[in-house]
């Protein structure tokens, strides 16, 4: 008896992974970025104008590097379940399933 949906279930696993190693190398660092400018845009907006270097400013610029840090790593590991997922979907679907270990003896005696 052929079981559908092993491999799709360890090719989320696998993605997520790989999504979060390819955060961890080229993805951290942007996100901070971005983070803590998207940050400085938004106070300097609300402020009218340039903003000084306050402790309040200094705090929500960490405040935006960490959110922005957080919204990069979601972004991959989601990224990454999602297309390990879909390659996993293929794969399983063009092999045919998985064979379950007990019940190849009974299908071979039919």
């Amino acid at each position: 008896m052929k079981t559908y949906g092993t491999t799709y279930k360890a090719g989320t696993k696998i993605g997520a992974l790989a999504g979060g190693i390819l955060f961890l190398i080229g993805g951290a660092i942007p996100g901070i970025y971005a983070g803590g400018f998207a940050a400085l845009i938004a106070m300097s907006w609300l402020n009218g104008g340039a903003v000084e270097p306050t402790v309040v400013v200094r705090v929500m610029t960490v405040m935006g590097s960490v959110i922005g840090l957080c919204v990069s790593a979601t972004i991959g590991i989601v990224g990454g379940a999602a297309v390990g997922t879909a390659l996993g979907f293929v794969s399983d679907v063009l092999t045919g399933g998985v064979t379950e270990p007990g019940k190849e003896a009974e299908a071979s005696k039919s």
